[in-house]
């Protein structure tokens, strides 16, 4: 497994910690001392990946053949399982290809000459959207059908 803490909560991009951390590009452990890339408060402490303690991180499983050669990653069961997760609570993907534009659930972020759906109709989804039961979590990004104009 490989655990990395996240700290975007705490350390903000272009921020002097930020640029203090990118020139030391990395936390050294050794023995019986640590040269760390983030200040001591932050890299011991709120940004320290503990046992029992809840921390924002990134974990992967990373499989590896006797070459040390990667055969299988986590990301993929990961974010199969965050969906499931999701799902098991509410979470369901808006419906909206074909359908009327519907401005609380989708946001159109272009228009699409062409016959093949109604005007005004949802032509293409660029990204999908979600929501929980009437709540929308993310509006899906679409492109609406317009009427194809004579050539």
């Amino acid at each position: 497994y490989v655990a990395i803490a996240d700290v975007s909560e705490y350390v903000y991009a272009y921020s002097a910690i930020d640029k203090e951390a990118r020139s030391r590009g990395f936390s050294i452990y050794f023995p019986h001392i640590a040269i760390p890339m983030l200040p001591r408060p932050l890299s011991e402490n709120i940004c320290s990946l503990k046992p029992h303690l809840d921390r924002l991180a990134y974990c992967f499983k990373i499989t590896l053949d006797l070459d040390c050669k990667v055969v299988k990653e986590s990301y993929e069961v990961a974010y199969k399982q965050l969906l499931d997760t999701l799902k098991k609570i509410g979470m369901e993907e808006i419906e909206c290809l074909g359908l009327e534009f519907n401005p609380s659930e989708h946001e159109a972020i272009t228009q699409i000459p062409t016959d093949e759906y109604e005007q005004d109709h949802v032509a293409c989804v660029m990204q999908k959207g979600y929501k929980i039961g009437d709540r929308i979590i993310r509006p899906a990004l679409v492109g609406v059908a317009k009427k194809k104009e004579d050539e």
